[in-house]
Formats: structure tokens, C-alpha cells, sequence
């Protein structure tokens, strides 16, 4: 058995792995799924070079931490009871707004 410490992992294993794990559950496309991903691609690494250069964390913390947290938030927000239907086509949609928490 060889052990690979997280931080030479790097983020995109554990993100490709939680939306392979997602896609199902949210019932999304492929296309949704690349989708995503691309946002992934172009946005995280910018994310976390300005999380180390521009913030400062009260607790350090390591890359695959941030992108973790950004997983759960998304997952919270990405549900049916937020208003997210990916099963309609975006032009049969009616604008609603989405339902806000209790």
C-alpha cells in the first residue's frame, strides 16, 4: 500500500468524485455534468491562488479544505426544495423565484 499525502492529490479527485456521486442524485445530464466540471476547471484554481495571495485565514487551512466546503455549500443549494429542476428543458421552465427557507 502507498500513501499519497492529500495536498499532492490536489482537489480535482475528491471534486470529479463528488460530482460523479451528485450527477445521479440531482438527476443531471451529461452536458449538466461537464458543465459544472468546466466551472470547476476554470474557477477553482483562481480561487484558491487569491484565497493564499489577497485573504487572510484566522485558521489555516489547506486547498482540498476550501474545496470541500465549496462542495457542501453547493450541495446545499443545488436541490429540487431550492427550486433547482434540471429534468425540464430551460425553455419549458415557467421564471419562478425560488422558495426561501423558513
Amino acid at each position: 500500500m502507498v500513501y499519497v499525502p492529500p495536498e499532492d492529490l490536489g482537489w480535482r479527485p475528491y471534486a470529479e468524485r463528488w460530482l460523479t456521486s451528485l450527477a445521479p442524485k440531482l438527476k443531471m445530464s451529461d452536458e449538466q455534468r461537464d458543465h459544472l466540471w468546466q466551472l470547476f476547471e476554470d474557477y477553482v484554481d483562481q480561487f484558491l491562488t487569491f484565497v493564499r495571495t489577497e485573504c487572510k485565514e484566522a485558521i489555516p487551512s489547506v486547498d482540498i479544505n476550501l474545496v470541500t466546503s465549496l462542495t457542501m455549500l453547493l450541495q446545499g443549494l443545488l436541490t429540487q426544495e431550492r427550486g433547482l429542476d434540471l429534468e425540464t428543458p430551460p425553455e419549458v421552465r415557467e421564471r419562478k423565484p425560488s422558495p426561501r427557507p423558513p
